[in-house]
């Protein structure tokens, strides 16, 4: 590296930092080195590491080649003032490369209960500053992005921690970045971290997120488990870190990594006080989630009563419209025996079976109408309707079909070739241009708590998607998709389609979602219990 860089390196750290070449002349000091010692910088880059520690001159030749062998080495040396005092301190070498030439770096701080006490009492007030403010953004936040971001800062300003990261735990037991603070310098980009017992899962935070408890690395030079990430970490200078986990419902979904410019930082007190703010994370996230879930469950259930109310009116209307139309068929088909071959007649008769047709989707809206639910292979069925539905989806769009083996269900086969016919149908209509319509079946478990979200029996369902690349929906017509009678359509739509296709899953005890934006097509997701 060169010297620039290894400044920037050290700059975190409360130490104090020599570079010395390696006959031991000094080319540089951070500021808290030079004060300590009181002389100008310009004199102490003169002199060399023997006239500020004269006791170590017989052995200096032999600790740079202990240093270049590797590892960091400890003892305690007394350092020369300007004035000719004698400090007594404790360092720490690491050989380094700076500018293509070997140097030692030492890190000093005194030695004494006096001076100990007092790093650690400043340590512990920044924890405990960044605890009262972690408490304060709880409050200010109203979703999890916001809260983690503010952690992250507020460990970085008020803690002085080098860097501060926020990692969730994905399906595939990966730790992945969500918020990030502080010196990064795209090394979060650069390494992977497991939450599985492997190499890339045994540093703080994959121990932490798989064990649940607090995790620390006192020193990445000479700890083993941090191989993985050690030049890239202390290339940036992280000399120590902490990973405290976080829960929501009791179950660990992250952690909250600490990264520190100096080896050792993280003691007993400070353990102490990271548990604590692990629990006052866990508590956000909680309350977060549980604000976030009960303004779905309200919009969903406002949601669910308008469609319910809807749907009430539309069953209305079509049972006493049936009631009309029976009677209308009945007296038409006196007429037929009286007039054959009218065309009058036959127009009438075409126009009551198309008002039937209306009254039958009415009613299956109002989930009125009869079902007969069969126990269906979802693979199988809808493989048969394929020559069907590309007939329906016609020469510009592409109708892929991907099986995925889902759980037996009970649906009537009749209501299902009905939902797959006007998913293709509304599709097909909503493509401006040639496209693709794929159809995936898959199967999905789902614990207690998600189930009851979704008005679905916990355990097995299966999964049918139907997704297109059409122009997509904007939100003010995504709120209203299965509404009775709303169509984009015009005067060519019935706006009964997707409100029909709601209606025939809900009545089988199944759950339907649907996900689109403009530009970036429309994904309906149909979710059946297992028979």
């Amino acid at each position: 590296m060169r010297l620039e860089e290894f400044r920037r390196f050290v700059e975190g750290s409360t130490e104090e930092v020599f570079l010395a070449r390696a006959d031991g002349r000094i080319v540089w000091a951070s500021e808290t080195a030079v004060r300590s010692l009181g002389y100008a910088p310009e004199r102490l880059f003169e002199l060399s590491i023997r006239d500020i520690a004269p006791g170590t001159a017989d052995s200096y030749p032999a600790r740079v080649a202990q240093a270049r062998q590797g590892g960091p080495l400890h003892f305690s040396v007394g350092h020369l003032t300007a004035d000719g005092a004698t400090i007594s301190k404790e360092l720490r070498i690491l050989y380094v490369e700076v500018d293509g030439e070997g140097h030692l770096c030492a890190f000093a701080q005194r030695s004494g209960s006096h001076r100990q006490a007092e790093v650690a009492l400043r340590q512990v007030e920044r924890l405990y500053a960044v605890r009262t403010q972690v408490n304060a953004a709880v409050v200010r936040t109203r979703t999890r992005e916001a809260l983690f971001e503010a952690v992250c800062r507020v460990a970085v300003e008020e803690g002085r921690f080098r860097m501060a990261w926020v990692g969730l735990r994905t399906e595939d037991d990966r730790v992945v970045p969500v918020a990030q603070a502080g010196h990064v310098a795209g090394y979060l980009d650069s390494v992977e971290i497991s939450a599985r017992a492997d190499s890339l899962g045994e540093g703080p935070t994959g121990t932490a997120v798989r064990t649940g408890t607090l995790d620390l690395c006192s020193d990445f030079a000479t700890d083993r488990r941090m191989a993985p990430w050690r030049a890239k970490a202390m290339s940036r200078g992280y000399l120590a870190s902490a990973a405290v986990p976080f829960r929501l419902q009791g179950r660990v979904i992250g952690a909250l990594t600490l990264y520190a410019g100096e080896p050792g930082f993280f003691t007993k007190r400070e353990c102490t006080l990271l548990r604590q703010l692990g629990d006052d994370l866990s508590y956000a996230v909680e309350a977060i989630d549980t604000a976030t879930e009960r303004a779905r469950l309200e919009t969903e259930l406002a949601r669910a009563s308008r469609l319910e109310a809807i749907g009430r009116l539309a069953g209305g209307v079509g049972h006493d419209f049936n009631n009309m139309l029976t009677v209308i068929l009945s007296g038409l088909g006196e007429l037929e025996a009286q007039l054959p071959g009218n065309e009058v007649v036959a127009s009438i008769r075409d126009a009551a079976t198309r008002s039937a047709q209306l009254t039958r989707q009415l009613l299956t809206v109002a989930r009125r109408g009869p079902a007969i639910p069969t126990r269906l292979a979802l693979d199988g069925a809808i493989d048969a309707s394929l020559p069907l539905l590309r007939k329906l989806a016609g020469p510009n769009v592409e109708l892929r079909f991907a099986p995925g083996a889902p759980p037996l269900v009970k649906f009537d086969p009749a209501h299902l070739d009905q939902v797959l016919t006007n998913l293709t149908t509304n599709a097909r209509d909503a493509m401006e241009s040639p496209g693709v319509l794929r159809l995936l079946t898959s199967r999905r478990e789902f614990e207690p708590i998600e189930a009851a979200r979704r008005g679905l029996p916990a355990g097995a369902c299966a999964e049918l998607v139907v997704a297109d690349d059409g122009p997509g929906m904007p939100p003010a017509v995504l709120e209203r998709v299965f509404e009775p009678f709303f169509t984009t359509k015009g005067e060519h739509g019935t706006g009964l389609g997707l409100a029909t296709v709601y209606g025939l899953v809900r009545q089988a005890g199944g759950h339907v979602e649907v996900a689109s934006s403009p530009g970036q097509g429309t994904r309906l997701t149909l979710l059946l219990p297992a028979a």
